[in-house]
Order: structure tokens, then sequence, then C-alpha cells
């Protein structure tokens, strides 16, 4: 693996090289990067994949529902099955499922009601539609860091305390997606997984927050709670997860006193067929597992299946989403820091 990440640093240099171009160019003015009236916050890293943003998201946007009356969530809908602006939840009823939605997206619209969420790829058709059509007075950008055509009010970078910095490349032959030293752009910085860290990070100046994962409670296969996670101690169990630390799922479940039996691993983003569910099926039943838990991100994958397929029928109490959260050191004073960069710059 090192060898070949060596043999492709030449390529990663040069897509760095195109993305500094880029930022460049959009600071000099070259490239011009829209302002837009309704005040915009962009949550984004610096690696391919992962590191917290969407628990973020949700988080950001439960708390900033105290002090602005419409919030609606912008995403690009990765791997989605539609094109074009998609208006996801229109803060009442989720109008897409996960598939023409995009996972992530759509457990954004069952995690935040009251909150409007909107797919699209070109991000400013989607701020010009909530804001002008449905009066939203604060977007929040999901994975928007190297977004640099549209000027956000703040910006806030999560670094995955548990992913390698420090000798870390640009794609393909590291996880970045851009130089590293970027991470200057951010106006605020938050650390996740800091339980896990083992990345050596740079001499951050701008107001830094950490955060670690919690798992407390089970949502079964219709989202409905399950008790609290406490029930689970000591019993055997198989888990699975399309995610892109899958790991760090397994890494809690193990803190949480509960031993894995079996861990499987898909892709990130991966969609389920009934094969999956079957084979992970006969694998509890091969091991005497009585549960199955996955990531809450999956669960909205697999309950479409349970809701279609009569070959389930009578397993549904088998599986349970362990939904993963994010717990932030200085809470409020991170949002203290948020309010004060909107106030100044509006």
């Amino acid at each position: 693996m090192l060898f070949i990440r060596i043999l492709l640093l030449p390529l990663g240099f040069i897509y760095g090289l195109v993305m500094e171009l880029r930022n460049r160019l959009y600071d000099w003015g070259v490239f011009k990067s829209r302002r837009f009236s309704v005040p915009l916050i962009s949550v984004g890293n610096l690696t391919m994949g992962g590191g917290g943003k969407t628990p973020f998201t949700i988080f950001l946007a439960r708390v900033l529902q105290k002090h602005y009356a419409k919030i609606a969530v912008v995403s690009r809908g990765y791997r989605r099955q539609s094109r074009g602006l998609q208006l996801v939840s229109d803060g009442q009823n989720i109008l897409l499922g996960p598939q023409e939605a995009g996972d992530e997206p759509y457990l954004m619209a069952r995690r935040l009601p009251g909150v409007l969420v909107a797919v699209s790829e070109k991000r400013s058709t989607a701020i010009d539609f909530l804001h002008e059509k449905q009066a939203v007075d604060l977007v929040i950008l999901d994975d928007a860091f190297q977004h640099r055509a549209v000027q956000r009010d703040v910006d806030i970078l999560l670094i995955n305390a548990a992913q390698p910095f420090r000798f870390n490349f640009p794609v393909p032959a590291g996880t970045m997606r851009e130089f590293k030293y970027n991470y200057r752009r951010a106006d605020i910085t938050l650390l996740t997984n800091v339980e896990s860290a083992r990345a050596a990070l740079p001499p951050i100046k701008q107001p830094l927050y950490k955060s670690t994962v919690a798992l407390s409670e089970l949502r079964d296969i219709h989202f409905k709670s399950a008790g609290n996670l406490e029930k689970m101690k000591g019993q055997q169990v198989l888990a699975f997860a399309a995610i892109a630390n899958p790991q760090s799922f397994m890494r809690a479940l193990q803190q949480e006193g509960i031993h894995v039996r079996y861990f499987k691993t898909y892709a990130d983003h991966h969609f389920y067929s009934e094969e999956d569910l079957r084979r992970l099926l006969r694998k509890s039943n091969a091991l005497g597992c009585s549960k199955i838990l996955c990531t809450e991100k999956d669960l909205v994958k697999i309950h479409s299946l349970f809701q279609s397929k009569k070959g389930f029928a009578g397993q549904e109490g088998k599986f349970f989403a362990v939904p993963m959260t994010l717990v932030i050191e200085e809470e409020q004073k991170l949002i203290n820091n948020i309010q004060t960069i909107l106030t100044k710059r509006r």
C-alpha cells in the first residue's frame, strides 16, 4: 500500500496544484464567487469521505432553530438517482426517498423536523429557490469547503483526529482534497473523533473545538425508539456499516461493552440489496447472534426493503440502528462564536 502511494505521489502533487490554482483564481477575483442576501454557513473538510459532517450538520441545524425561524440544509446528494434541484423535505413532509435524495440528505430530513432539505449539483440554484420561494432565513451548506463559487458567512472545517494529517497527500496518493495548509481558510475548526486521536495537527490559529462520538439509543426498523443501548451490553451481536469510516462505528459499539461477534463493512453510500440482508441474516443465525446493529445512515436504506419485500416478514425485530451523535466540548461557546461571525458579516 505504501509503495502504491509513493508511485501515485506525482499525480497527487498535480491534483493539489490544480486545486491550488483554482483557489488562487477565486482569491484574485478571476473566478467569481457569488454573495447572497441570506446568511450562509458552510460545513466541510479537507479529506475525502467521513469526518462527521452529517452528524455535525444535524447538530448545528437543531441548535440554530432556536435563533432562526426557517432554516434549510443544501447538499449535493452524492450518488442520488435524480438530477438537478430536488426538495427532499419542505420542513413538514419528506418528499423523496433515500435513492432519489441520497442517503445523507434523506437522513437529515428525517432527523430535522421543521428544517428544509434540498439537493442540487449547483448550490446557488438551491439557495435562490430556498430564499426566494421558501423564505428561509439561514442556509447550511453540507460538504462545501471546496465550493468557492458561493460566498459564505461562516466556514466551519471538520478535521478527523483519527485520520493521518501530517503525512497525508492529495488524491490519489492520499485522501486530501487539496493541500493541507488550506485549513487556514476556515473561520472555525472542529476536531472530530477525538477519542480515537492519532493525527498530528498543524498549529491551528482559528478557534478550535473538539468533539467525540456518542451512542446512546436504539431505533427499530421503522425509526422508532427501541430503548437505551445499555440493554445490549454483554450481548453478542452482528454489526454492519456502509459509511466512510466504518471502524469508528465498531469501536464505539465495543466501548459501550457490546460484543461484536462479526462486523461486515460495505463501501460508503452502498445501497443494500435483498441478498445483502439475507446474507447478514444467515451469518447472524450461524453465529447465534439475536440482534443485528447498523448505523442510522444504513437504516434509511434497508428500511425500504422491509417495507416492500414480504420475504423479510418476521425478521424486523432483529435489526436495530444505533444513531451516532457528536458531543461537542464548549458547545455554547461554539454557537456564540458562529453567531458573532454572522453578526459581523451581515
